[in-house]
């Protein structure tokens, strides 16, 4: 969509379905990646605030819904980050060590998407679907 496509060249017989395709505008840019998706984003924000903003069924005012939200969205971020920067001293020790073993950047990576996967679920478990309050009653 930013790039747009080549010009067709001339004789060139592979590339006679293919037509010239301008590149999108800027402006067509900046409104569909830029302002679209923060107009889209603050919307789903203040649903999701006014949603939450309820007290319970005991009259217990719920926590902040915009932390809950930042912890969601900044979370999985500093958890990649920190995993990430983890993996890279590691691969930066034991490298070296493992000059031999061809699979050792595969694996790295491996681990790498392993823990991103396991930080976004747990964020997702622990922050967005965890009752405020059980529901359920312990049999004495």
């Amino acid at each position: 969509m930013i790039t747009g496509y080549k010009k067709k060249k001339l004789g060139h017989p592979s590339e006679k379905l293919s037509g010239d395709v301008p590149r999108a505008g800027w402006r067509t840019v900046l409104f569909s990646e830029i302002i679209w998706p923060l107009v889209s984003a603050t919307i789903f924000v203040v649903a999701y605030m006014f949603v939450k903003s309820f007290p319970d069924e005991n009259g217990n005012q719920p926590p902040s819904p915009l932390i809950r939200i930042t912890l969601v969205a900044v979370g999985p971020i500093v958890w990649n980050a920190t995993i990430l920067i983890t993996l890279f001293f590691i691969s930066l020790l034991l490298g070296p060590l493992f000059t031999k073993w061809q699979k050792f950047g595969s694996y790295m990576a491996a681990f790498a998407h392993f823990f991103a996967l396991v930080g976004i679920v747990g964020f997702f478990e622990f922050f967005v679907s965890a009752p405020q309050s059980p529901t359920f009653a312990v049999p004495c």
